[in-house]
């Protein structure tokens, strides 16, 4: 695929009778190291959401309450939410909060790859290969200390040495794919 995607759980007490949970994401093109967004995807912002609104309203979310309002939250979270690719689809995550009380957790939606075909740039999304589907997971861990800049990261993923550095709202350099 032409897409690198990261997500970051965190989790934080800001008082109150329960800690709070966020997730983040950020995308990069793999061939330039550009920061994406759905804009750079050439989404159809009113078809996902859309399509999200279907889905929110469909057997899968039967059991979820969510607020009232929460379908103005979805147009929200389409234009300027989380979002990210995983092995099924297009991600969409919403925080704690934003369409649906904290019990519920961080409500996601994916839309499989299958069906985004007219809603973002096929050029975006991933190429089967004779083994399987394109693509491979990493999972980085990154140190909890309080005392640790955290602003720049850089790790060997493999055995040759080859390093990928990643730095908040930056480039992601030295990725080779193969």
């Amino acid at each position: 695929g032409r897409v690198i995607s990261f997500t970051y759980d965190d989790i934080f007490y800001s008082g109150g009778i329960h800690s709070n949970h966020a997730r983040s994401a950020i995308n990069f093109d793999a061939r330039t190291g550009e920061r994406l967004t759905l804009t750079g995807l050439h989404a159809d912002v009113e078809g996902l959401t859309a399509y999200l609104v279907a889905l929110s309203q469909s057997e899968a979310y039967a059991d979820f309450r969510f607020f009232d309002d929460y379908l103005d939250g979805l147009t929200d979270l389409v234009s300027s939410g989380c979002w990210y690719f995983s092995d099924e689809g297009l991600v969409f995550a919403a925080q704690e909060h934003e369409l649906a009380p904290y019990t519920m957790g961080i409500v996601e939606f994916t839309i499989p790859y299958a069906d985004l075909s007219g809603l973002i740039d096929e050029a975006w999304l991933p190429v089967p290969t004779a083994d399987g589907p394109a693509g491979a997971e990493m999972t980085i861990s990154f140190p909890s200390d309080e005392n640790t800049d955290q602003t720049r990261y850089v790790v060997v993923v493999d055995e040759q040495g080859q390093m990928l550095a990643l730095s908040p709202d930056a480039k992601v350099y030295g990725v080779r794919l193969s």
